[in-house]
């Protein structure tokens, strides 16, 4: 079974990251809103789903919106390359980013009202934390608020730039 945690500052990605968890993440990028993205993380043979307007939250001042999506299948959302365009019930978008993702030690899970986890893909490196907004109610598309909780010093400016680019 793999780690469930972040890779530590003495281990390189390439050493915890891929393959060791079976967790993918893909974010979308609407090809017509190009301020809208959709964050998918793989749980199980599922992929959750988010839908994030206004841009992907890079600095730790922003927060987003979060809109629940119905879960969709993980493989039929497995990317094959950064930049392809693929058809979203939203309508078309592309790859923005990709990788492995991982729960924050002991800090909720997918299910809780507090989701923290950490990215570690091509453009995203760092931690977030999905927030439920509307309490216990049960709604059909559930409101989270997106927050960038850390991120790698040295991958901040290029976080930055690469998402206009």
């Amino acid at each position: 079974m793999g780690n469930d945690a972040a890779p530590s500052a003495g281990n390189s990605c390439e050493e915890t990251c891929v393959g060791s968890t079976g967790r993918r993440f893909v974010v979308y990028r609407s090809v017509n809103r190009p301020d809208e993205f959709e964050l998918h993380l793989q749980v199980g043979a599922l992929m959750k789903r988010w839908t994030i307007v206004s841009g992907m939250p890079l600095d730790h001042l922003a927060q987003r919106f979060a809109t629940e999506q119905p879960p969709v299948g993980a493989a039929s959302r497995m990317p094959s390359r950064r930049g392809e365009i693929l058809r979203l019930d939203a309508g078309a978008a592309s790859i923005w980013d990709t990788g492995d993702w991982f729960i924050a030690s002991g800090i909720g899970g997918h299910r809780s009202k507090r989701f923290r986890f950490t990215l570690q893909g091509e453009i995203l490196h760092g931690g977030w934390t999905l927030v439920r907004v509307f309490g216990g109610r049960a709604t059909k598309r559930p409101v989270w608020l997106l927050v960038l909780t850390s991120s790698d010093a040295s991958s901040g400016i290029t976080i930055a730039t690469r998402q206009w680019a």
